[in-house]
């Protein structure tokens, strides 16, 4: 299977090089857009969103859900914010938060995820682990979260052998491999991330003319 590399970047990454990550061979970002829910916007987000782009990166804005706000405000939030050109992408960030509340979120995630789809006209990608996708969203895959999978399992060193998806999913789209990605940055090293499939199919997860 085809793999093509990307990396994924917020406040903390500062500046990024963005002339070097194309000439590194980098075919999309995930750029940070709010970093707590509806709140705590990327304070680095016009030098990121608008850097990718024009080094002719595909560009996917992520946010970073959170279960003690309102998913209609924070869906609000993210429909509202910057606006999604073609084949710009978005994705929403699920993952551990204190407190960790044990519940079943599967309900809430089906609402995000049809929604942002609803109103934007772009399928939004799902960003989590399996360890989370397990505990929190059991009863729930692709075929009704309207999600392509963005799996974050560090260490998978580009093998897919070594994927271990989330029940109920068959396949992930992007896979997260770790931290220190070696485009350079004002702040903490980017993460690492890859696409699996062919060039023409990253496109599908974005907004469509």
């Amino acid at each position: 299977m085809p793999q093509f590399p990307g990396l994924d970047v917020s406040k903390f990454q500062g500046q990024v090089d963005w002339p070097t990550a194309s000439r590194l061979g980098r075919t999309f970002a995930f750029v940070e857009e709010y970093g707590w829910g509806a709140h705590s916007p990327n304070s680095q987000w016009a030098q990121q969103w608008d850097g990718a782009g024009a080094a002719g990166l595909v560009k996917i804005k992520y946010e970073f859900w959170r279960h003690d706000q309102s998913d209609e405000e924070q869906v609000t939030a993210w429909v509202n914010g910057h606006p999604l050109r073609e084949n710009d992408g978005i994705a929403v960030d699920y993952e551990y938060q204190e407190p960790d509340v044990d519940g079943d979120y599967s309900a809430r995630v089906e609402y995000v995820q049809g929604e942002l789809l609803r109103r934007l006209g772009a399928q939004p990608l799902l960003y989590s682990d399996k360890n989370w996708l397990d505990k929190h969203v059991p009863t729930r895959g692709p075929s009704t979260l309207a999600s392509g999978l963005f799996l974050a399992q560090w260490g998978w060193r580009g093998d897919i052998s070594r994927l271990v998806l989330p029940e109920g999913w068959g396949f992930a789209a992007f896979v997260q491999d770790g931290s220190g990605s070696d485009v350079p940055t004002t702040g903490q090293p980017a993460d690492r991330d890859w696409f699996l499939g062919p060039i023409a199919r990253l496109h599908l997860y974005g907004k469509q003319s």
